[in-house]
């Protein structure tokens, strides 16, 4: 079976819930099955600890204020596209991982650089991963984040990642379907 390149994109409407975690695991999936991976950590500088190999680091500070850099917020994301295109000609994987909280902002960008489409329109499967846990509190905004995905972003496909005890991951399919076509 042919492989694809894969982007995940990987939020939480809130904190404390396990949601590095879920990205982490599947840099470790992919990287067992030997494909390349890079990761993307959208954070406050605040939580950065010491850079990782195969990671880009972008401030969500940097992209508070990106409306006052030429090329706004799609600028600021120029790594993002850089990892996506090696991705493309490697049959890599890039997940991004974003921090905790910044769901709307997300969206936001999601809608304003046409993320889904312009990976569709280069061959590449795309998933939006929403990390919550099972509580009411957590699954009602989980479920909100999913539904404007799907509206802003149409060509990601959703997927919950429910937070276990301990930080063990249910994922409605297994990792394994995401090197398939799709």
């Amino acid at each position: 079976m042919k492989t694809r390149p894969i982007v995940i994109d990987v939020t939480s409407p809130k904190g404390g819930i396990g949601k590095t975690l879920s990205p982490d695991r599947a840099k470790d999936h992919f990287l067992s099955s030997g494909r390349q991976v890079t990761m993307i950590r959208i954070e406050s500088q605040c939580a950065f600890l010491l850079p990782q190999p195969n990671e880009i680091r972008i401030k969500t500070e940097d992209l508070a204020v990106s409306n006052d850099v030429v090329g706004g917020a799609a600028a600021m994301l120029e790594p993002v596209w850089d990892a996506i295109s090696v991705a493309v000609e490697t049959n890599g994987v890039v997940i991004m991982d974003w921090g905790a909280g910044q769901s709307e902002y997300r969206l936001e960008l999601l809608a304003s650089t046409s993320f889904g489409q312009r990976l569709n329109e280069v061959g590449v499967s795309a998933y939006s991963f929403v990390v919550t846990d099972r509580s009411i509190q957590a699954m009602r905004p989980a479920i909100d984040t999913l539904k404007s995905t799907r509206e802003f972003s149409p060509e990601l496909q959703c997927v919950v990642v429910t937070n276990e005890l301990r930080g063990d991951f249910a994922f409605p399919m297994p990792m394994g379907q995401l090197d398939g076509d799709f």
